[in-house]
């Protein structure tokens, strides 16, 4: 099934496949070390979704450092989806590139 995801959340969703399992403020600073910063709002609405459609899951850890932390978790649907996604991208590119390739050697022949 194909699900329809906005860009922040693939954001998301390779932030936690990448970098394992985050609280919420850990996925806004990886956001912002890619140069891609939300509103905490946008991200903690964003995780919601991705939850109910149990592409991320959540995992509430007590520590002794504060509050209750809410871990999340790529699931396996998230990282197929992910998958799915990255594979349409590399698809795209290498049309882009064939045609970049056609453009290039028609210009060469006019010339």
């Amino acid at each position: 099934m194909r699900i329809a995801l906005r860009n922040c959340e693939y954001a998301i969703l390779n932030i936690l496949d990448t970098s394992g399992s985050l609280h919420g403020y850990g996925i806004l600073q990886a956001l912002q070390s890619f140069n891609t910063p939300i509103p905490p709002a946008t991200l903690y609405a964003a995780l919601r979704r991705l939850r109910c459609l149990n592409l991320v899951n959540v995992e509430r850890v007590t520590t002794n450092m504060g509050p209750v932390r809410n871990i999340h978790h790529i699931t396996y649907q998230g990282r197929a989806q992910l998958c799915k996604r990255n594979n349409e991208i590399l698809l795209r590119v290498e049309e882009l590139h064939t045609l970049y390739k056609s453009k290039l050697l028609s210009l060469r022949q006019l010339l």
